[in-house]
């Protein structure tokens, strides 16, 4: 639902207090969705994992379906880097691995400053001058493997933390419900309130690190490490306060067995007519906003009539048919 908000409402200006606030709410989660994202991914893996399901066949269908999706409607779609990340993660997460997860979790970000030495001179000379288009948008070759690699939006380094935590964090019971203390919550928000204060480079006085300031500010593209720590802390920390309040009504529980739908479904039904009226991408914060809640009533209203006969979301079960997806039947939340 964070993604929906701000991939439809603008994070900045706005008149009245009405619209201010909403864009503030829209800075404010802005990243840390896609970070959720990810984490939960990982979750989902973990389970997947242990049951026995083979992916290699649902990862294949979902970057075929992603890249195209990508081309076709949403550039920066996250579905391509999910794909990429989904058989690695799964085959760590497999019992008895817990010590393995977080070796490979520590590994991607130490890999950062590598790739950053390797292929760091692209991250700018790959975007355009505003910063919105990538090269590999348009062609496809050794600039696509930069993309995924380090350059793009979800890049695997640095990114594949993320779901790797997610496992590890199911892997180890920590999301067990009967847990009540929220001290974990409390540890990943002191954690990413640290990452979020690395000094500056500058202030440092350290010649190679004056050289990659990048690399010490929180910075998405191309990530950090102080930007990775604080996205997966804030994520896994909302996880906890989740699964300890057992926060999650039967209505939500619904949207979360169709994520894939409700990715796709938005971008397709709602951000394309409003990028067809608005081409900039200028509607105001009150249309962003009215979308929004105009999309979910209506995915309530379906989804109240569409779970009432079927287990999974539209998109997951045609992933399910075209992938063979094989393993123990989904039970329901």
């Amino acid at each position: 639902m964070g993604m929906v908000w701000t991939h439809l409402v603008a994070t900045e200006g706005g008149r009245g207090w009405f619209e201010r606030a909403a864009a503030w709410v829209a800075a404010t989660v802005y990243g840390y969705e896609a970070a959720l994202f990810f984490v939960l991914a990982g979750v989902s893996w973990a389970i997947q994992s242990e049951r026995g399901d083979r992916v290699g066949r649902r990862a294949v269908a979902l970057a075929i379906f992603g890249f195209a999706f990508g081309r076709l409607v949403w550039p920066t779609e996250v579905l391509v880097p999910l794909a990429l990340c989904m058989p690695i993660v799964v085959a760590l997460a497999r019992p008895g691995r817990e010590l393995g997860l977080f070796a490979a979790g520590l590994l991607t970000l130490l890999a950062i400053p590598v790739a950053d030495a390797w292929i760091g001179e692209y991250a700018w000379s790959d975007w355009n001058e505003d910063g919105t288009v990538h090269a590999a948008e348009s062609s496809v070759g050794w600039v696509t493997l930069r993309y995924y690699l380090y350059t793009g939006n979800y890049p695997l380094v640095g990114w594949i933390a993320l779901p790797l935590l997610g496992a590890l964090a199911a892997r180890r019971g920590w999301l067990d419900v009967a847990r009540r203390s929220v001290t974990p919550a409390l540890v990943c928000f002191a954690v990413a309130a640290v990452a979020a204060q690395v000094p500056r480079s500058t202030e440092l006085g350290l010649a190679w690190v004056d050289a990659r300031p990048h690399l010490f500010e929180a910075t998405w593209v191309p990530t950090s490490v102080p930007f990775a720590v604080r996205e997966a802390s804030v994520a896994l920390g909302v996880v906890f306060v989740c699964v300890r309040l057992r926060f999650g009504p039967v209505a939500l529980a619904r949207h979360g067995r169709a994520s894939l739908t409700h990715y796709v479904a938005h971008l397709v039904l709602v951000l394309s007519a409003l990028r067809a009226v608005w081409p900039e991408e200028d509607w105001s914060v009150t249309v962003g906003v009215t979308a929004f809640v105009g999309y979910w009533a209506l995915a309530h209203w379906f989804q109240s009539r569409w779970f009432a006969r079927r287990r999974r979301g539209p998109m997951e079960a045609t992933w399910d048919r075209v992938s063979g997806r094989d393993g123990a039947p989904h039970r329901s939340p």
